[in-house]
């Protein structure tokens, strides 16, 4: 599935909270800077973090592993 969705600002990151967005950020990397724990969402740049990772929100994930 990764190959085909890459969650990018426009078709995933705007349409969820921060507090989505700050658990996707958890998920891709062992540890994020404590500033981004306060920061606004527009301000936490996931779509960059996210690319190139494989990164899948989970209901993507749990698609792909059933087949």
């Amino acid at each position: 599935m990764a190959r085909w969705f890459t969650p990018t600002a426009e078709n995933y990151f705007s349409r969820i909270g921060t507090a989505h967005t700050l658990a996707a950020l958890h998920e891709i990397k062992d540890s994020i800077a404590p500033a981004w724990n306060t920061a606004k969402k527009s301000e936490l740049a996931a779509e960059r973090e996210v690319a190139g990772t494989g990164w899948l929100l989970d209901i993507l994930r749990s698609v792909t592993s059933r087949r």
